[in-house]
């Protein structure tokens, strides 16, 4: 991994990288799956989590910046120019914030997953293209919208399966590069990961409420930043679907075994109620059909057993 990310820093363009795209982000992709169930050796290291985080989102980052592939995407430049909030949180910046991260140590290779992403991009989009001053380009990608498409689609499906884990990792390293690269990946590629933003969004809303403030703050400046874009960013019809999921997935998550992920649940919605607006919270009380769907979902007899079994620490109605 190490000398994976080391490699990433040195080339850092778009065009010399996304031929590479399927594999690299595919190695990245068995480190994080193993550190959901590794938490000893080195596949569940805090530093080999650390680099996977840091070398994937900043491939990312460079791979699938809305600006480098305008051709692709069907918005004008005007457009995407207009939805950065802060202009010191260029590409450059978040990508040596990344890179001041630590990258000393080694990886144990894990192939448990991963290898269906390294053949989901088809092949038939790396293709050989005639560059007048050289002759014959090897190695390169056309990142038509097909391709954008369909890789944003697998990257979707990675991130989703060990995002929303990494944000209650016991290592602060671990959750701070999360919160840095999940910053990179919203402020950079909002447009080409457009499957993703509410994944992210959901994972800043657990971050900010994190014990350690150098997690907390850099989550707090990013949604801060993000909301005052407005519709720009994310509807109001976006943000009601994530309270309704998470207000759905409730009974579930709070009742289960694993407290943690109930602790982490609550916070996710009642960051999204604080940052959102009451306005949020007050419409989905007043609608018709939310009204049925909350009864269904919390009869007298679950509401008993939230106040009295999981006590004051939780989200109780």
């Amino acid at each position: 991994l190490y000398l994976i990310v080391s490699n990433i820093i040195t080339v850092g363009t778009a065009d010399a990288l996304a031929f590479f795209l399927p594999g690299v982000v595919s190695r990245f992709a068995k480190a994080l799956y193993v550190s959901k169930n590794m938490i000893s050796g080195a596949a569940g290291s805090s530093v080999a989590i650390e680099q996977a985080i840091c070398g994937l989102t900043e491939f990312l980052i460079i791979v699938l910046d809305d600006k480098a592939n305008l051709h692709s995407l069907d918005m004008p430049v005007n457009d995407i120019g207009s939805l950065a909030p802060m202009e010191n949180n260029s590409t450059q910046s978040v990508l040596e914030a990344l890179r001041s991260l630590p990258l000393n140590g080694h990886v144990q290779s894990a192939n448990m997953i991963g290898d269906s992403f390294n053949q989901a991009i088809n092949d038939d989009h790396k293709r050989k293209i005639v560059d007048h001053s050289n002759g014959e380009r090897t190695l390169f990608v056309h990142r038509s919208k097909e391709w954008i498409d369909e890789t944003s689609s697998n990257v979707d499906k990675l991130m989703s399966a060990a995002f929303p884990h990494l944000c209650i990792h016991p290592a602060e390293k671990v959750r701070k590069a999360l919160v840095d690269g999940i910053q990179g990946l919203l402020l950079n590629c909002r447009c080409t990961l457009k499957r993703s933003k509410l994944m992210l969004l959901e994972c800043l809303c657990v971050l900010v409420c994190d014990d350690a403030d150098v997690v907390s703050m850099v989550a707090q400046e990013s949604l801060e930043s993000l909301f005052v874009l407005g519709e720009k960013f994310i509807t109001k019809n976006e943000i009601a679907d994530i309270f309704t999921s998470l207000i759905k997935a409730l009974p579930r998550v709070v009742l289960g075994s694993d407290k943690t992920i109930a602790l982490s649940h609550a916070q996710k919605l009642l960051s999204l109620v604080y940052y959102a607006g009451p306005d949020l919270l007050v419409n989905y009380l007043q609608s018709p059909v939310s009204t049925d769907v909350h009864n269904f979902l919390f009869p007298e007899n679950v509401l008993f057993i939230f106040c009295s079994v999981l006590g004051p620490s939780y989200l109780c109605f």
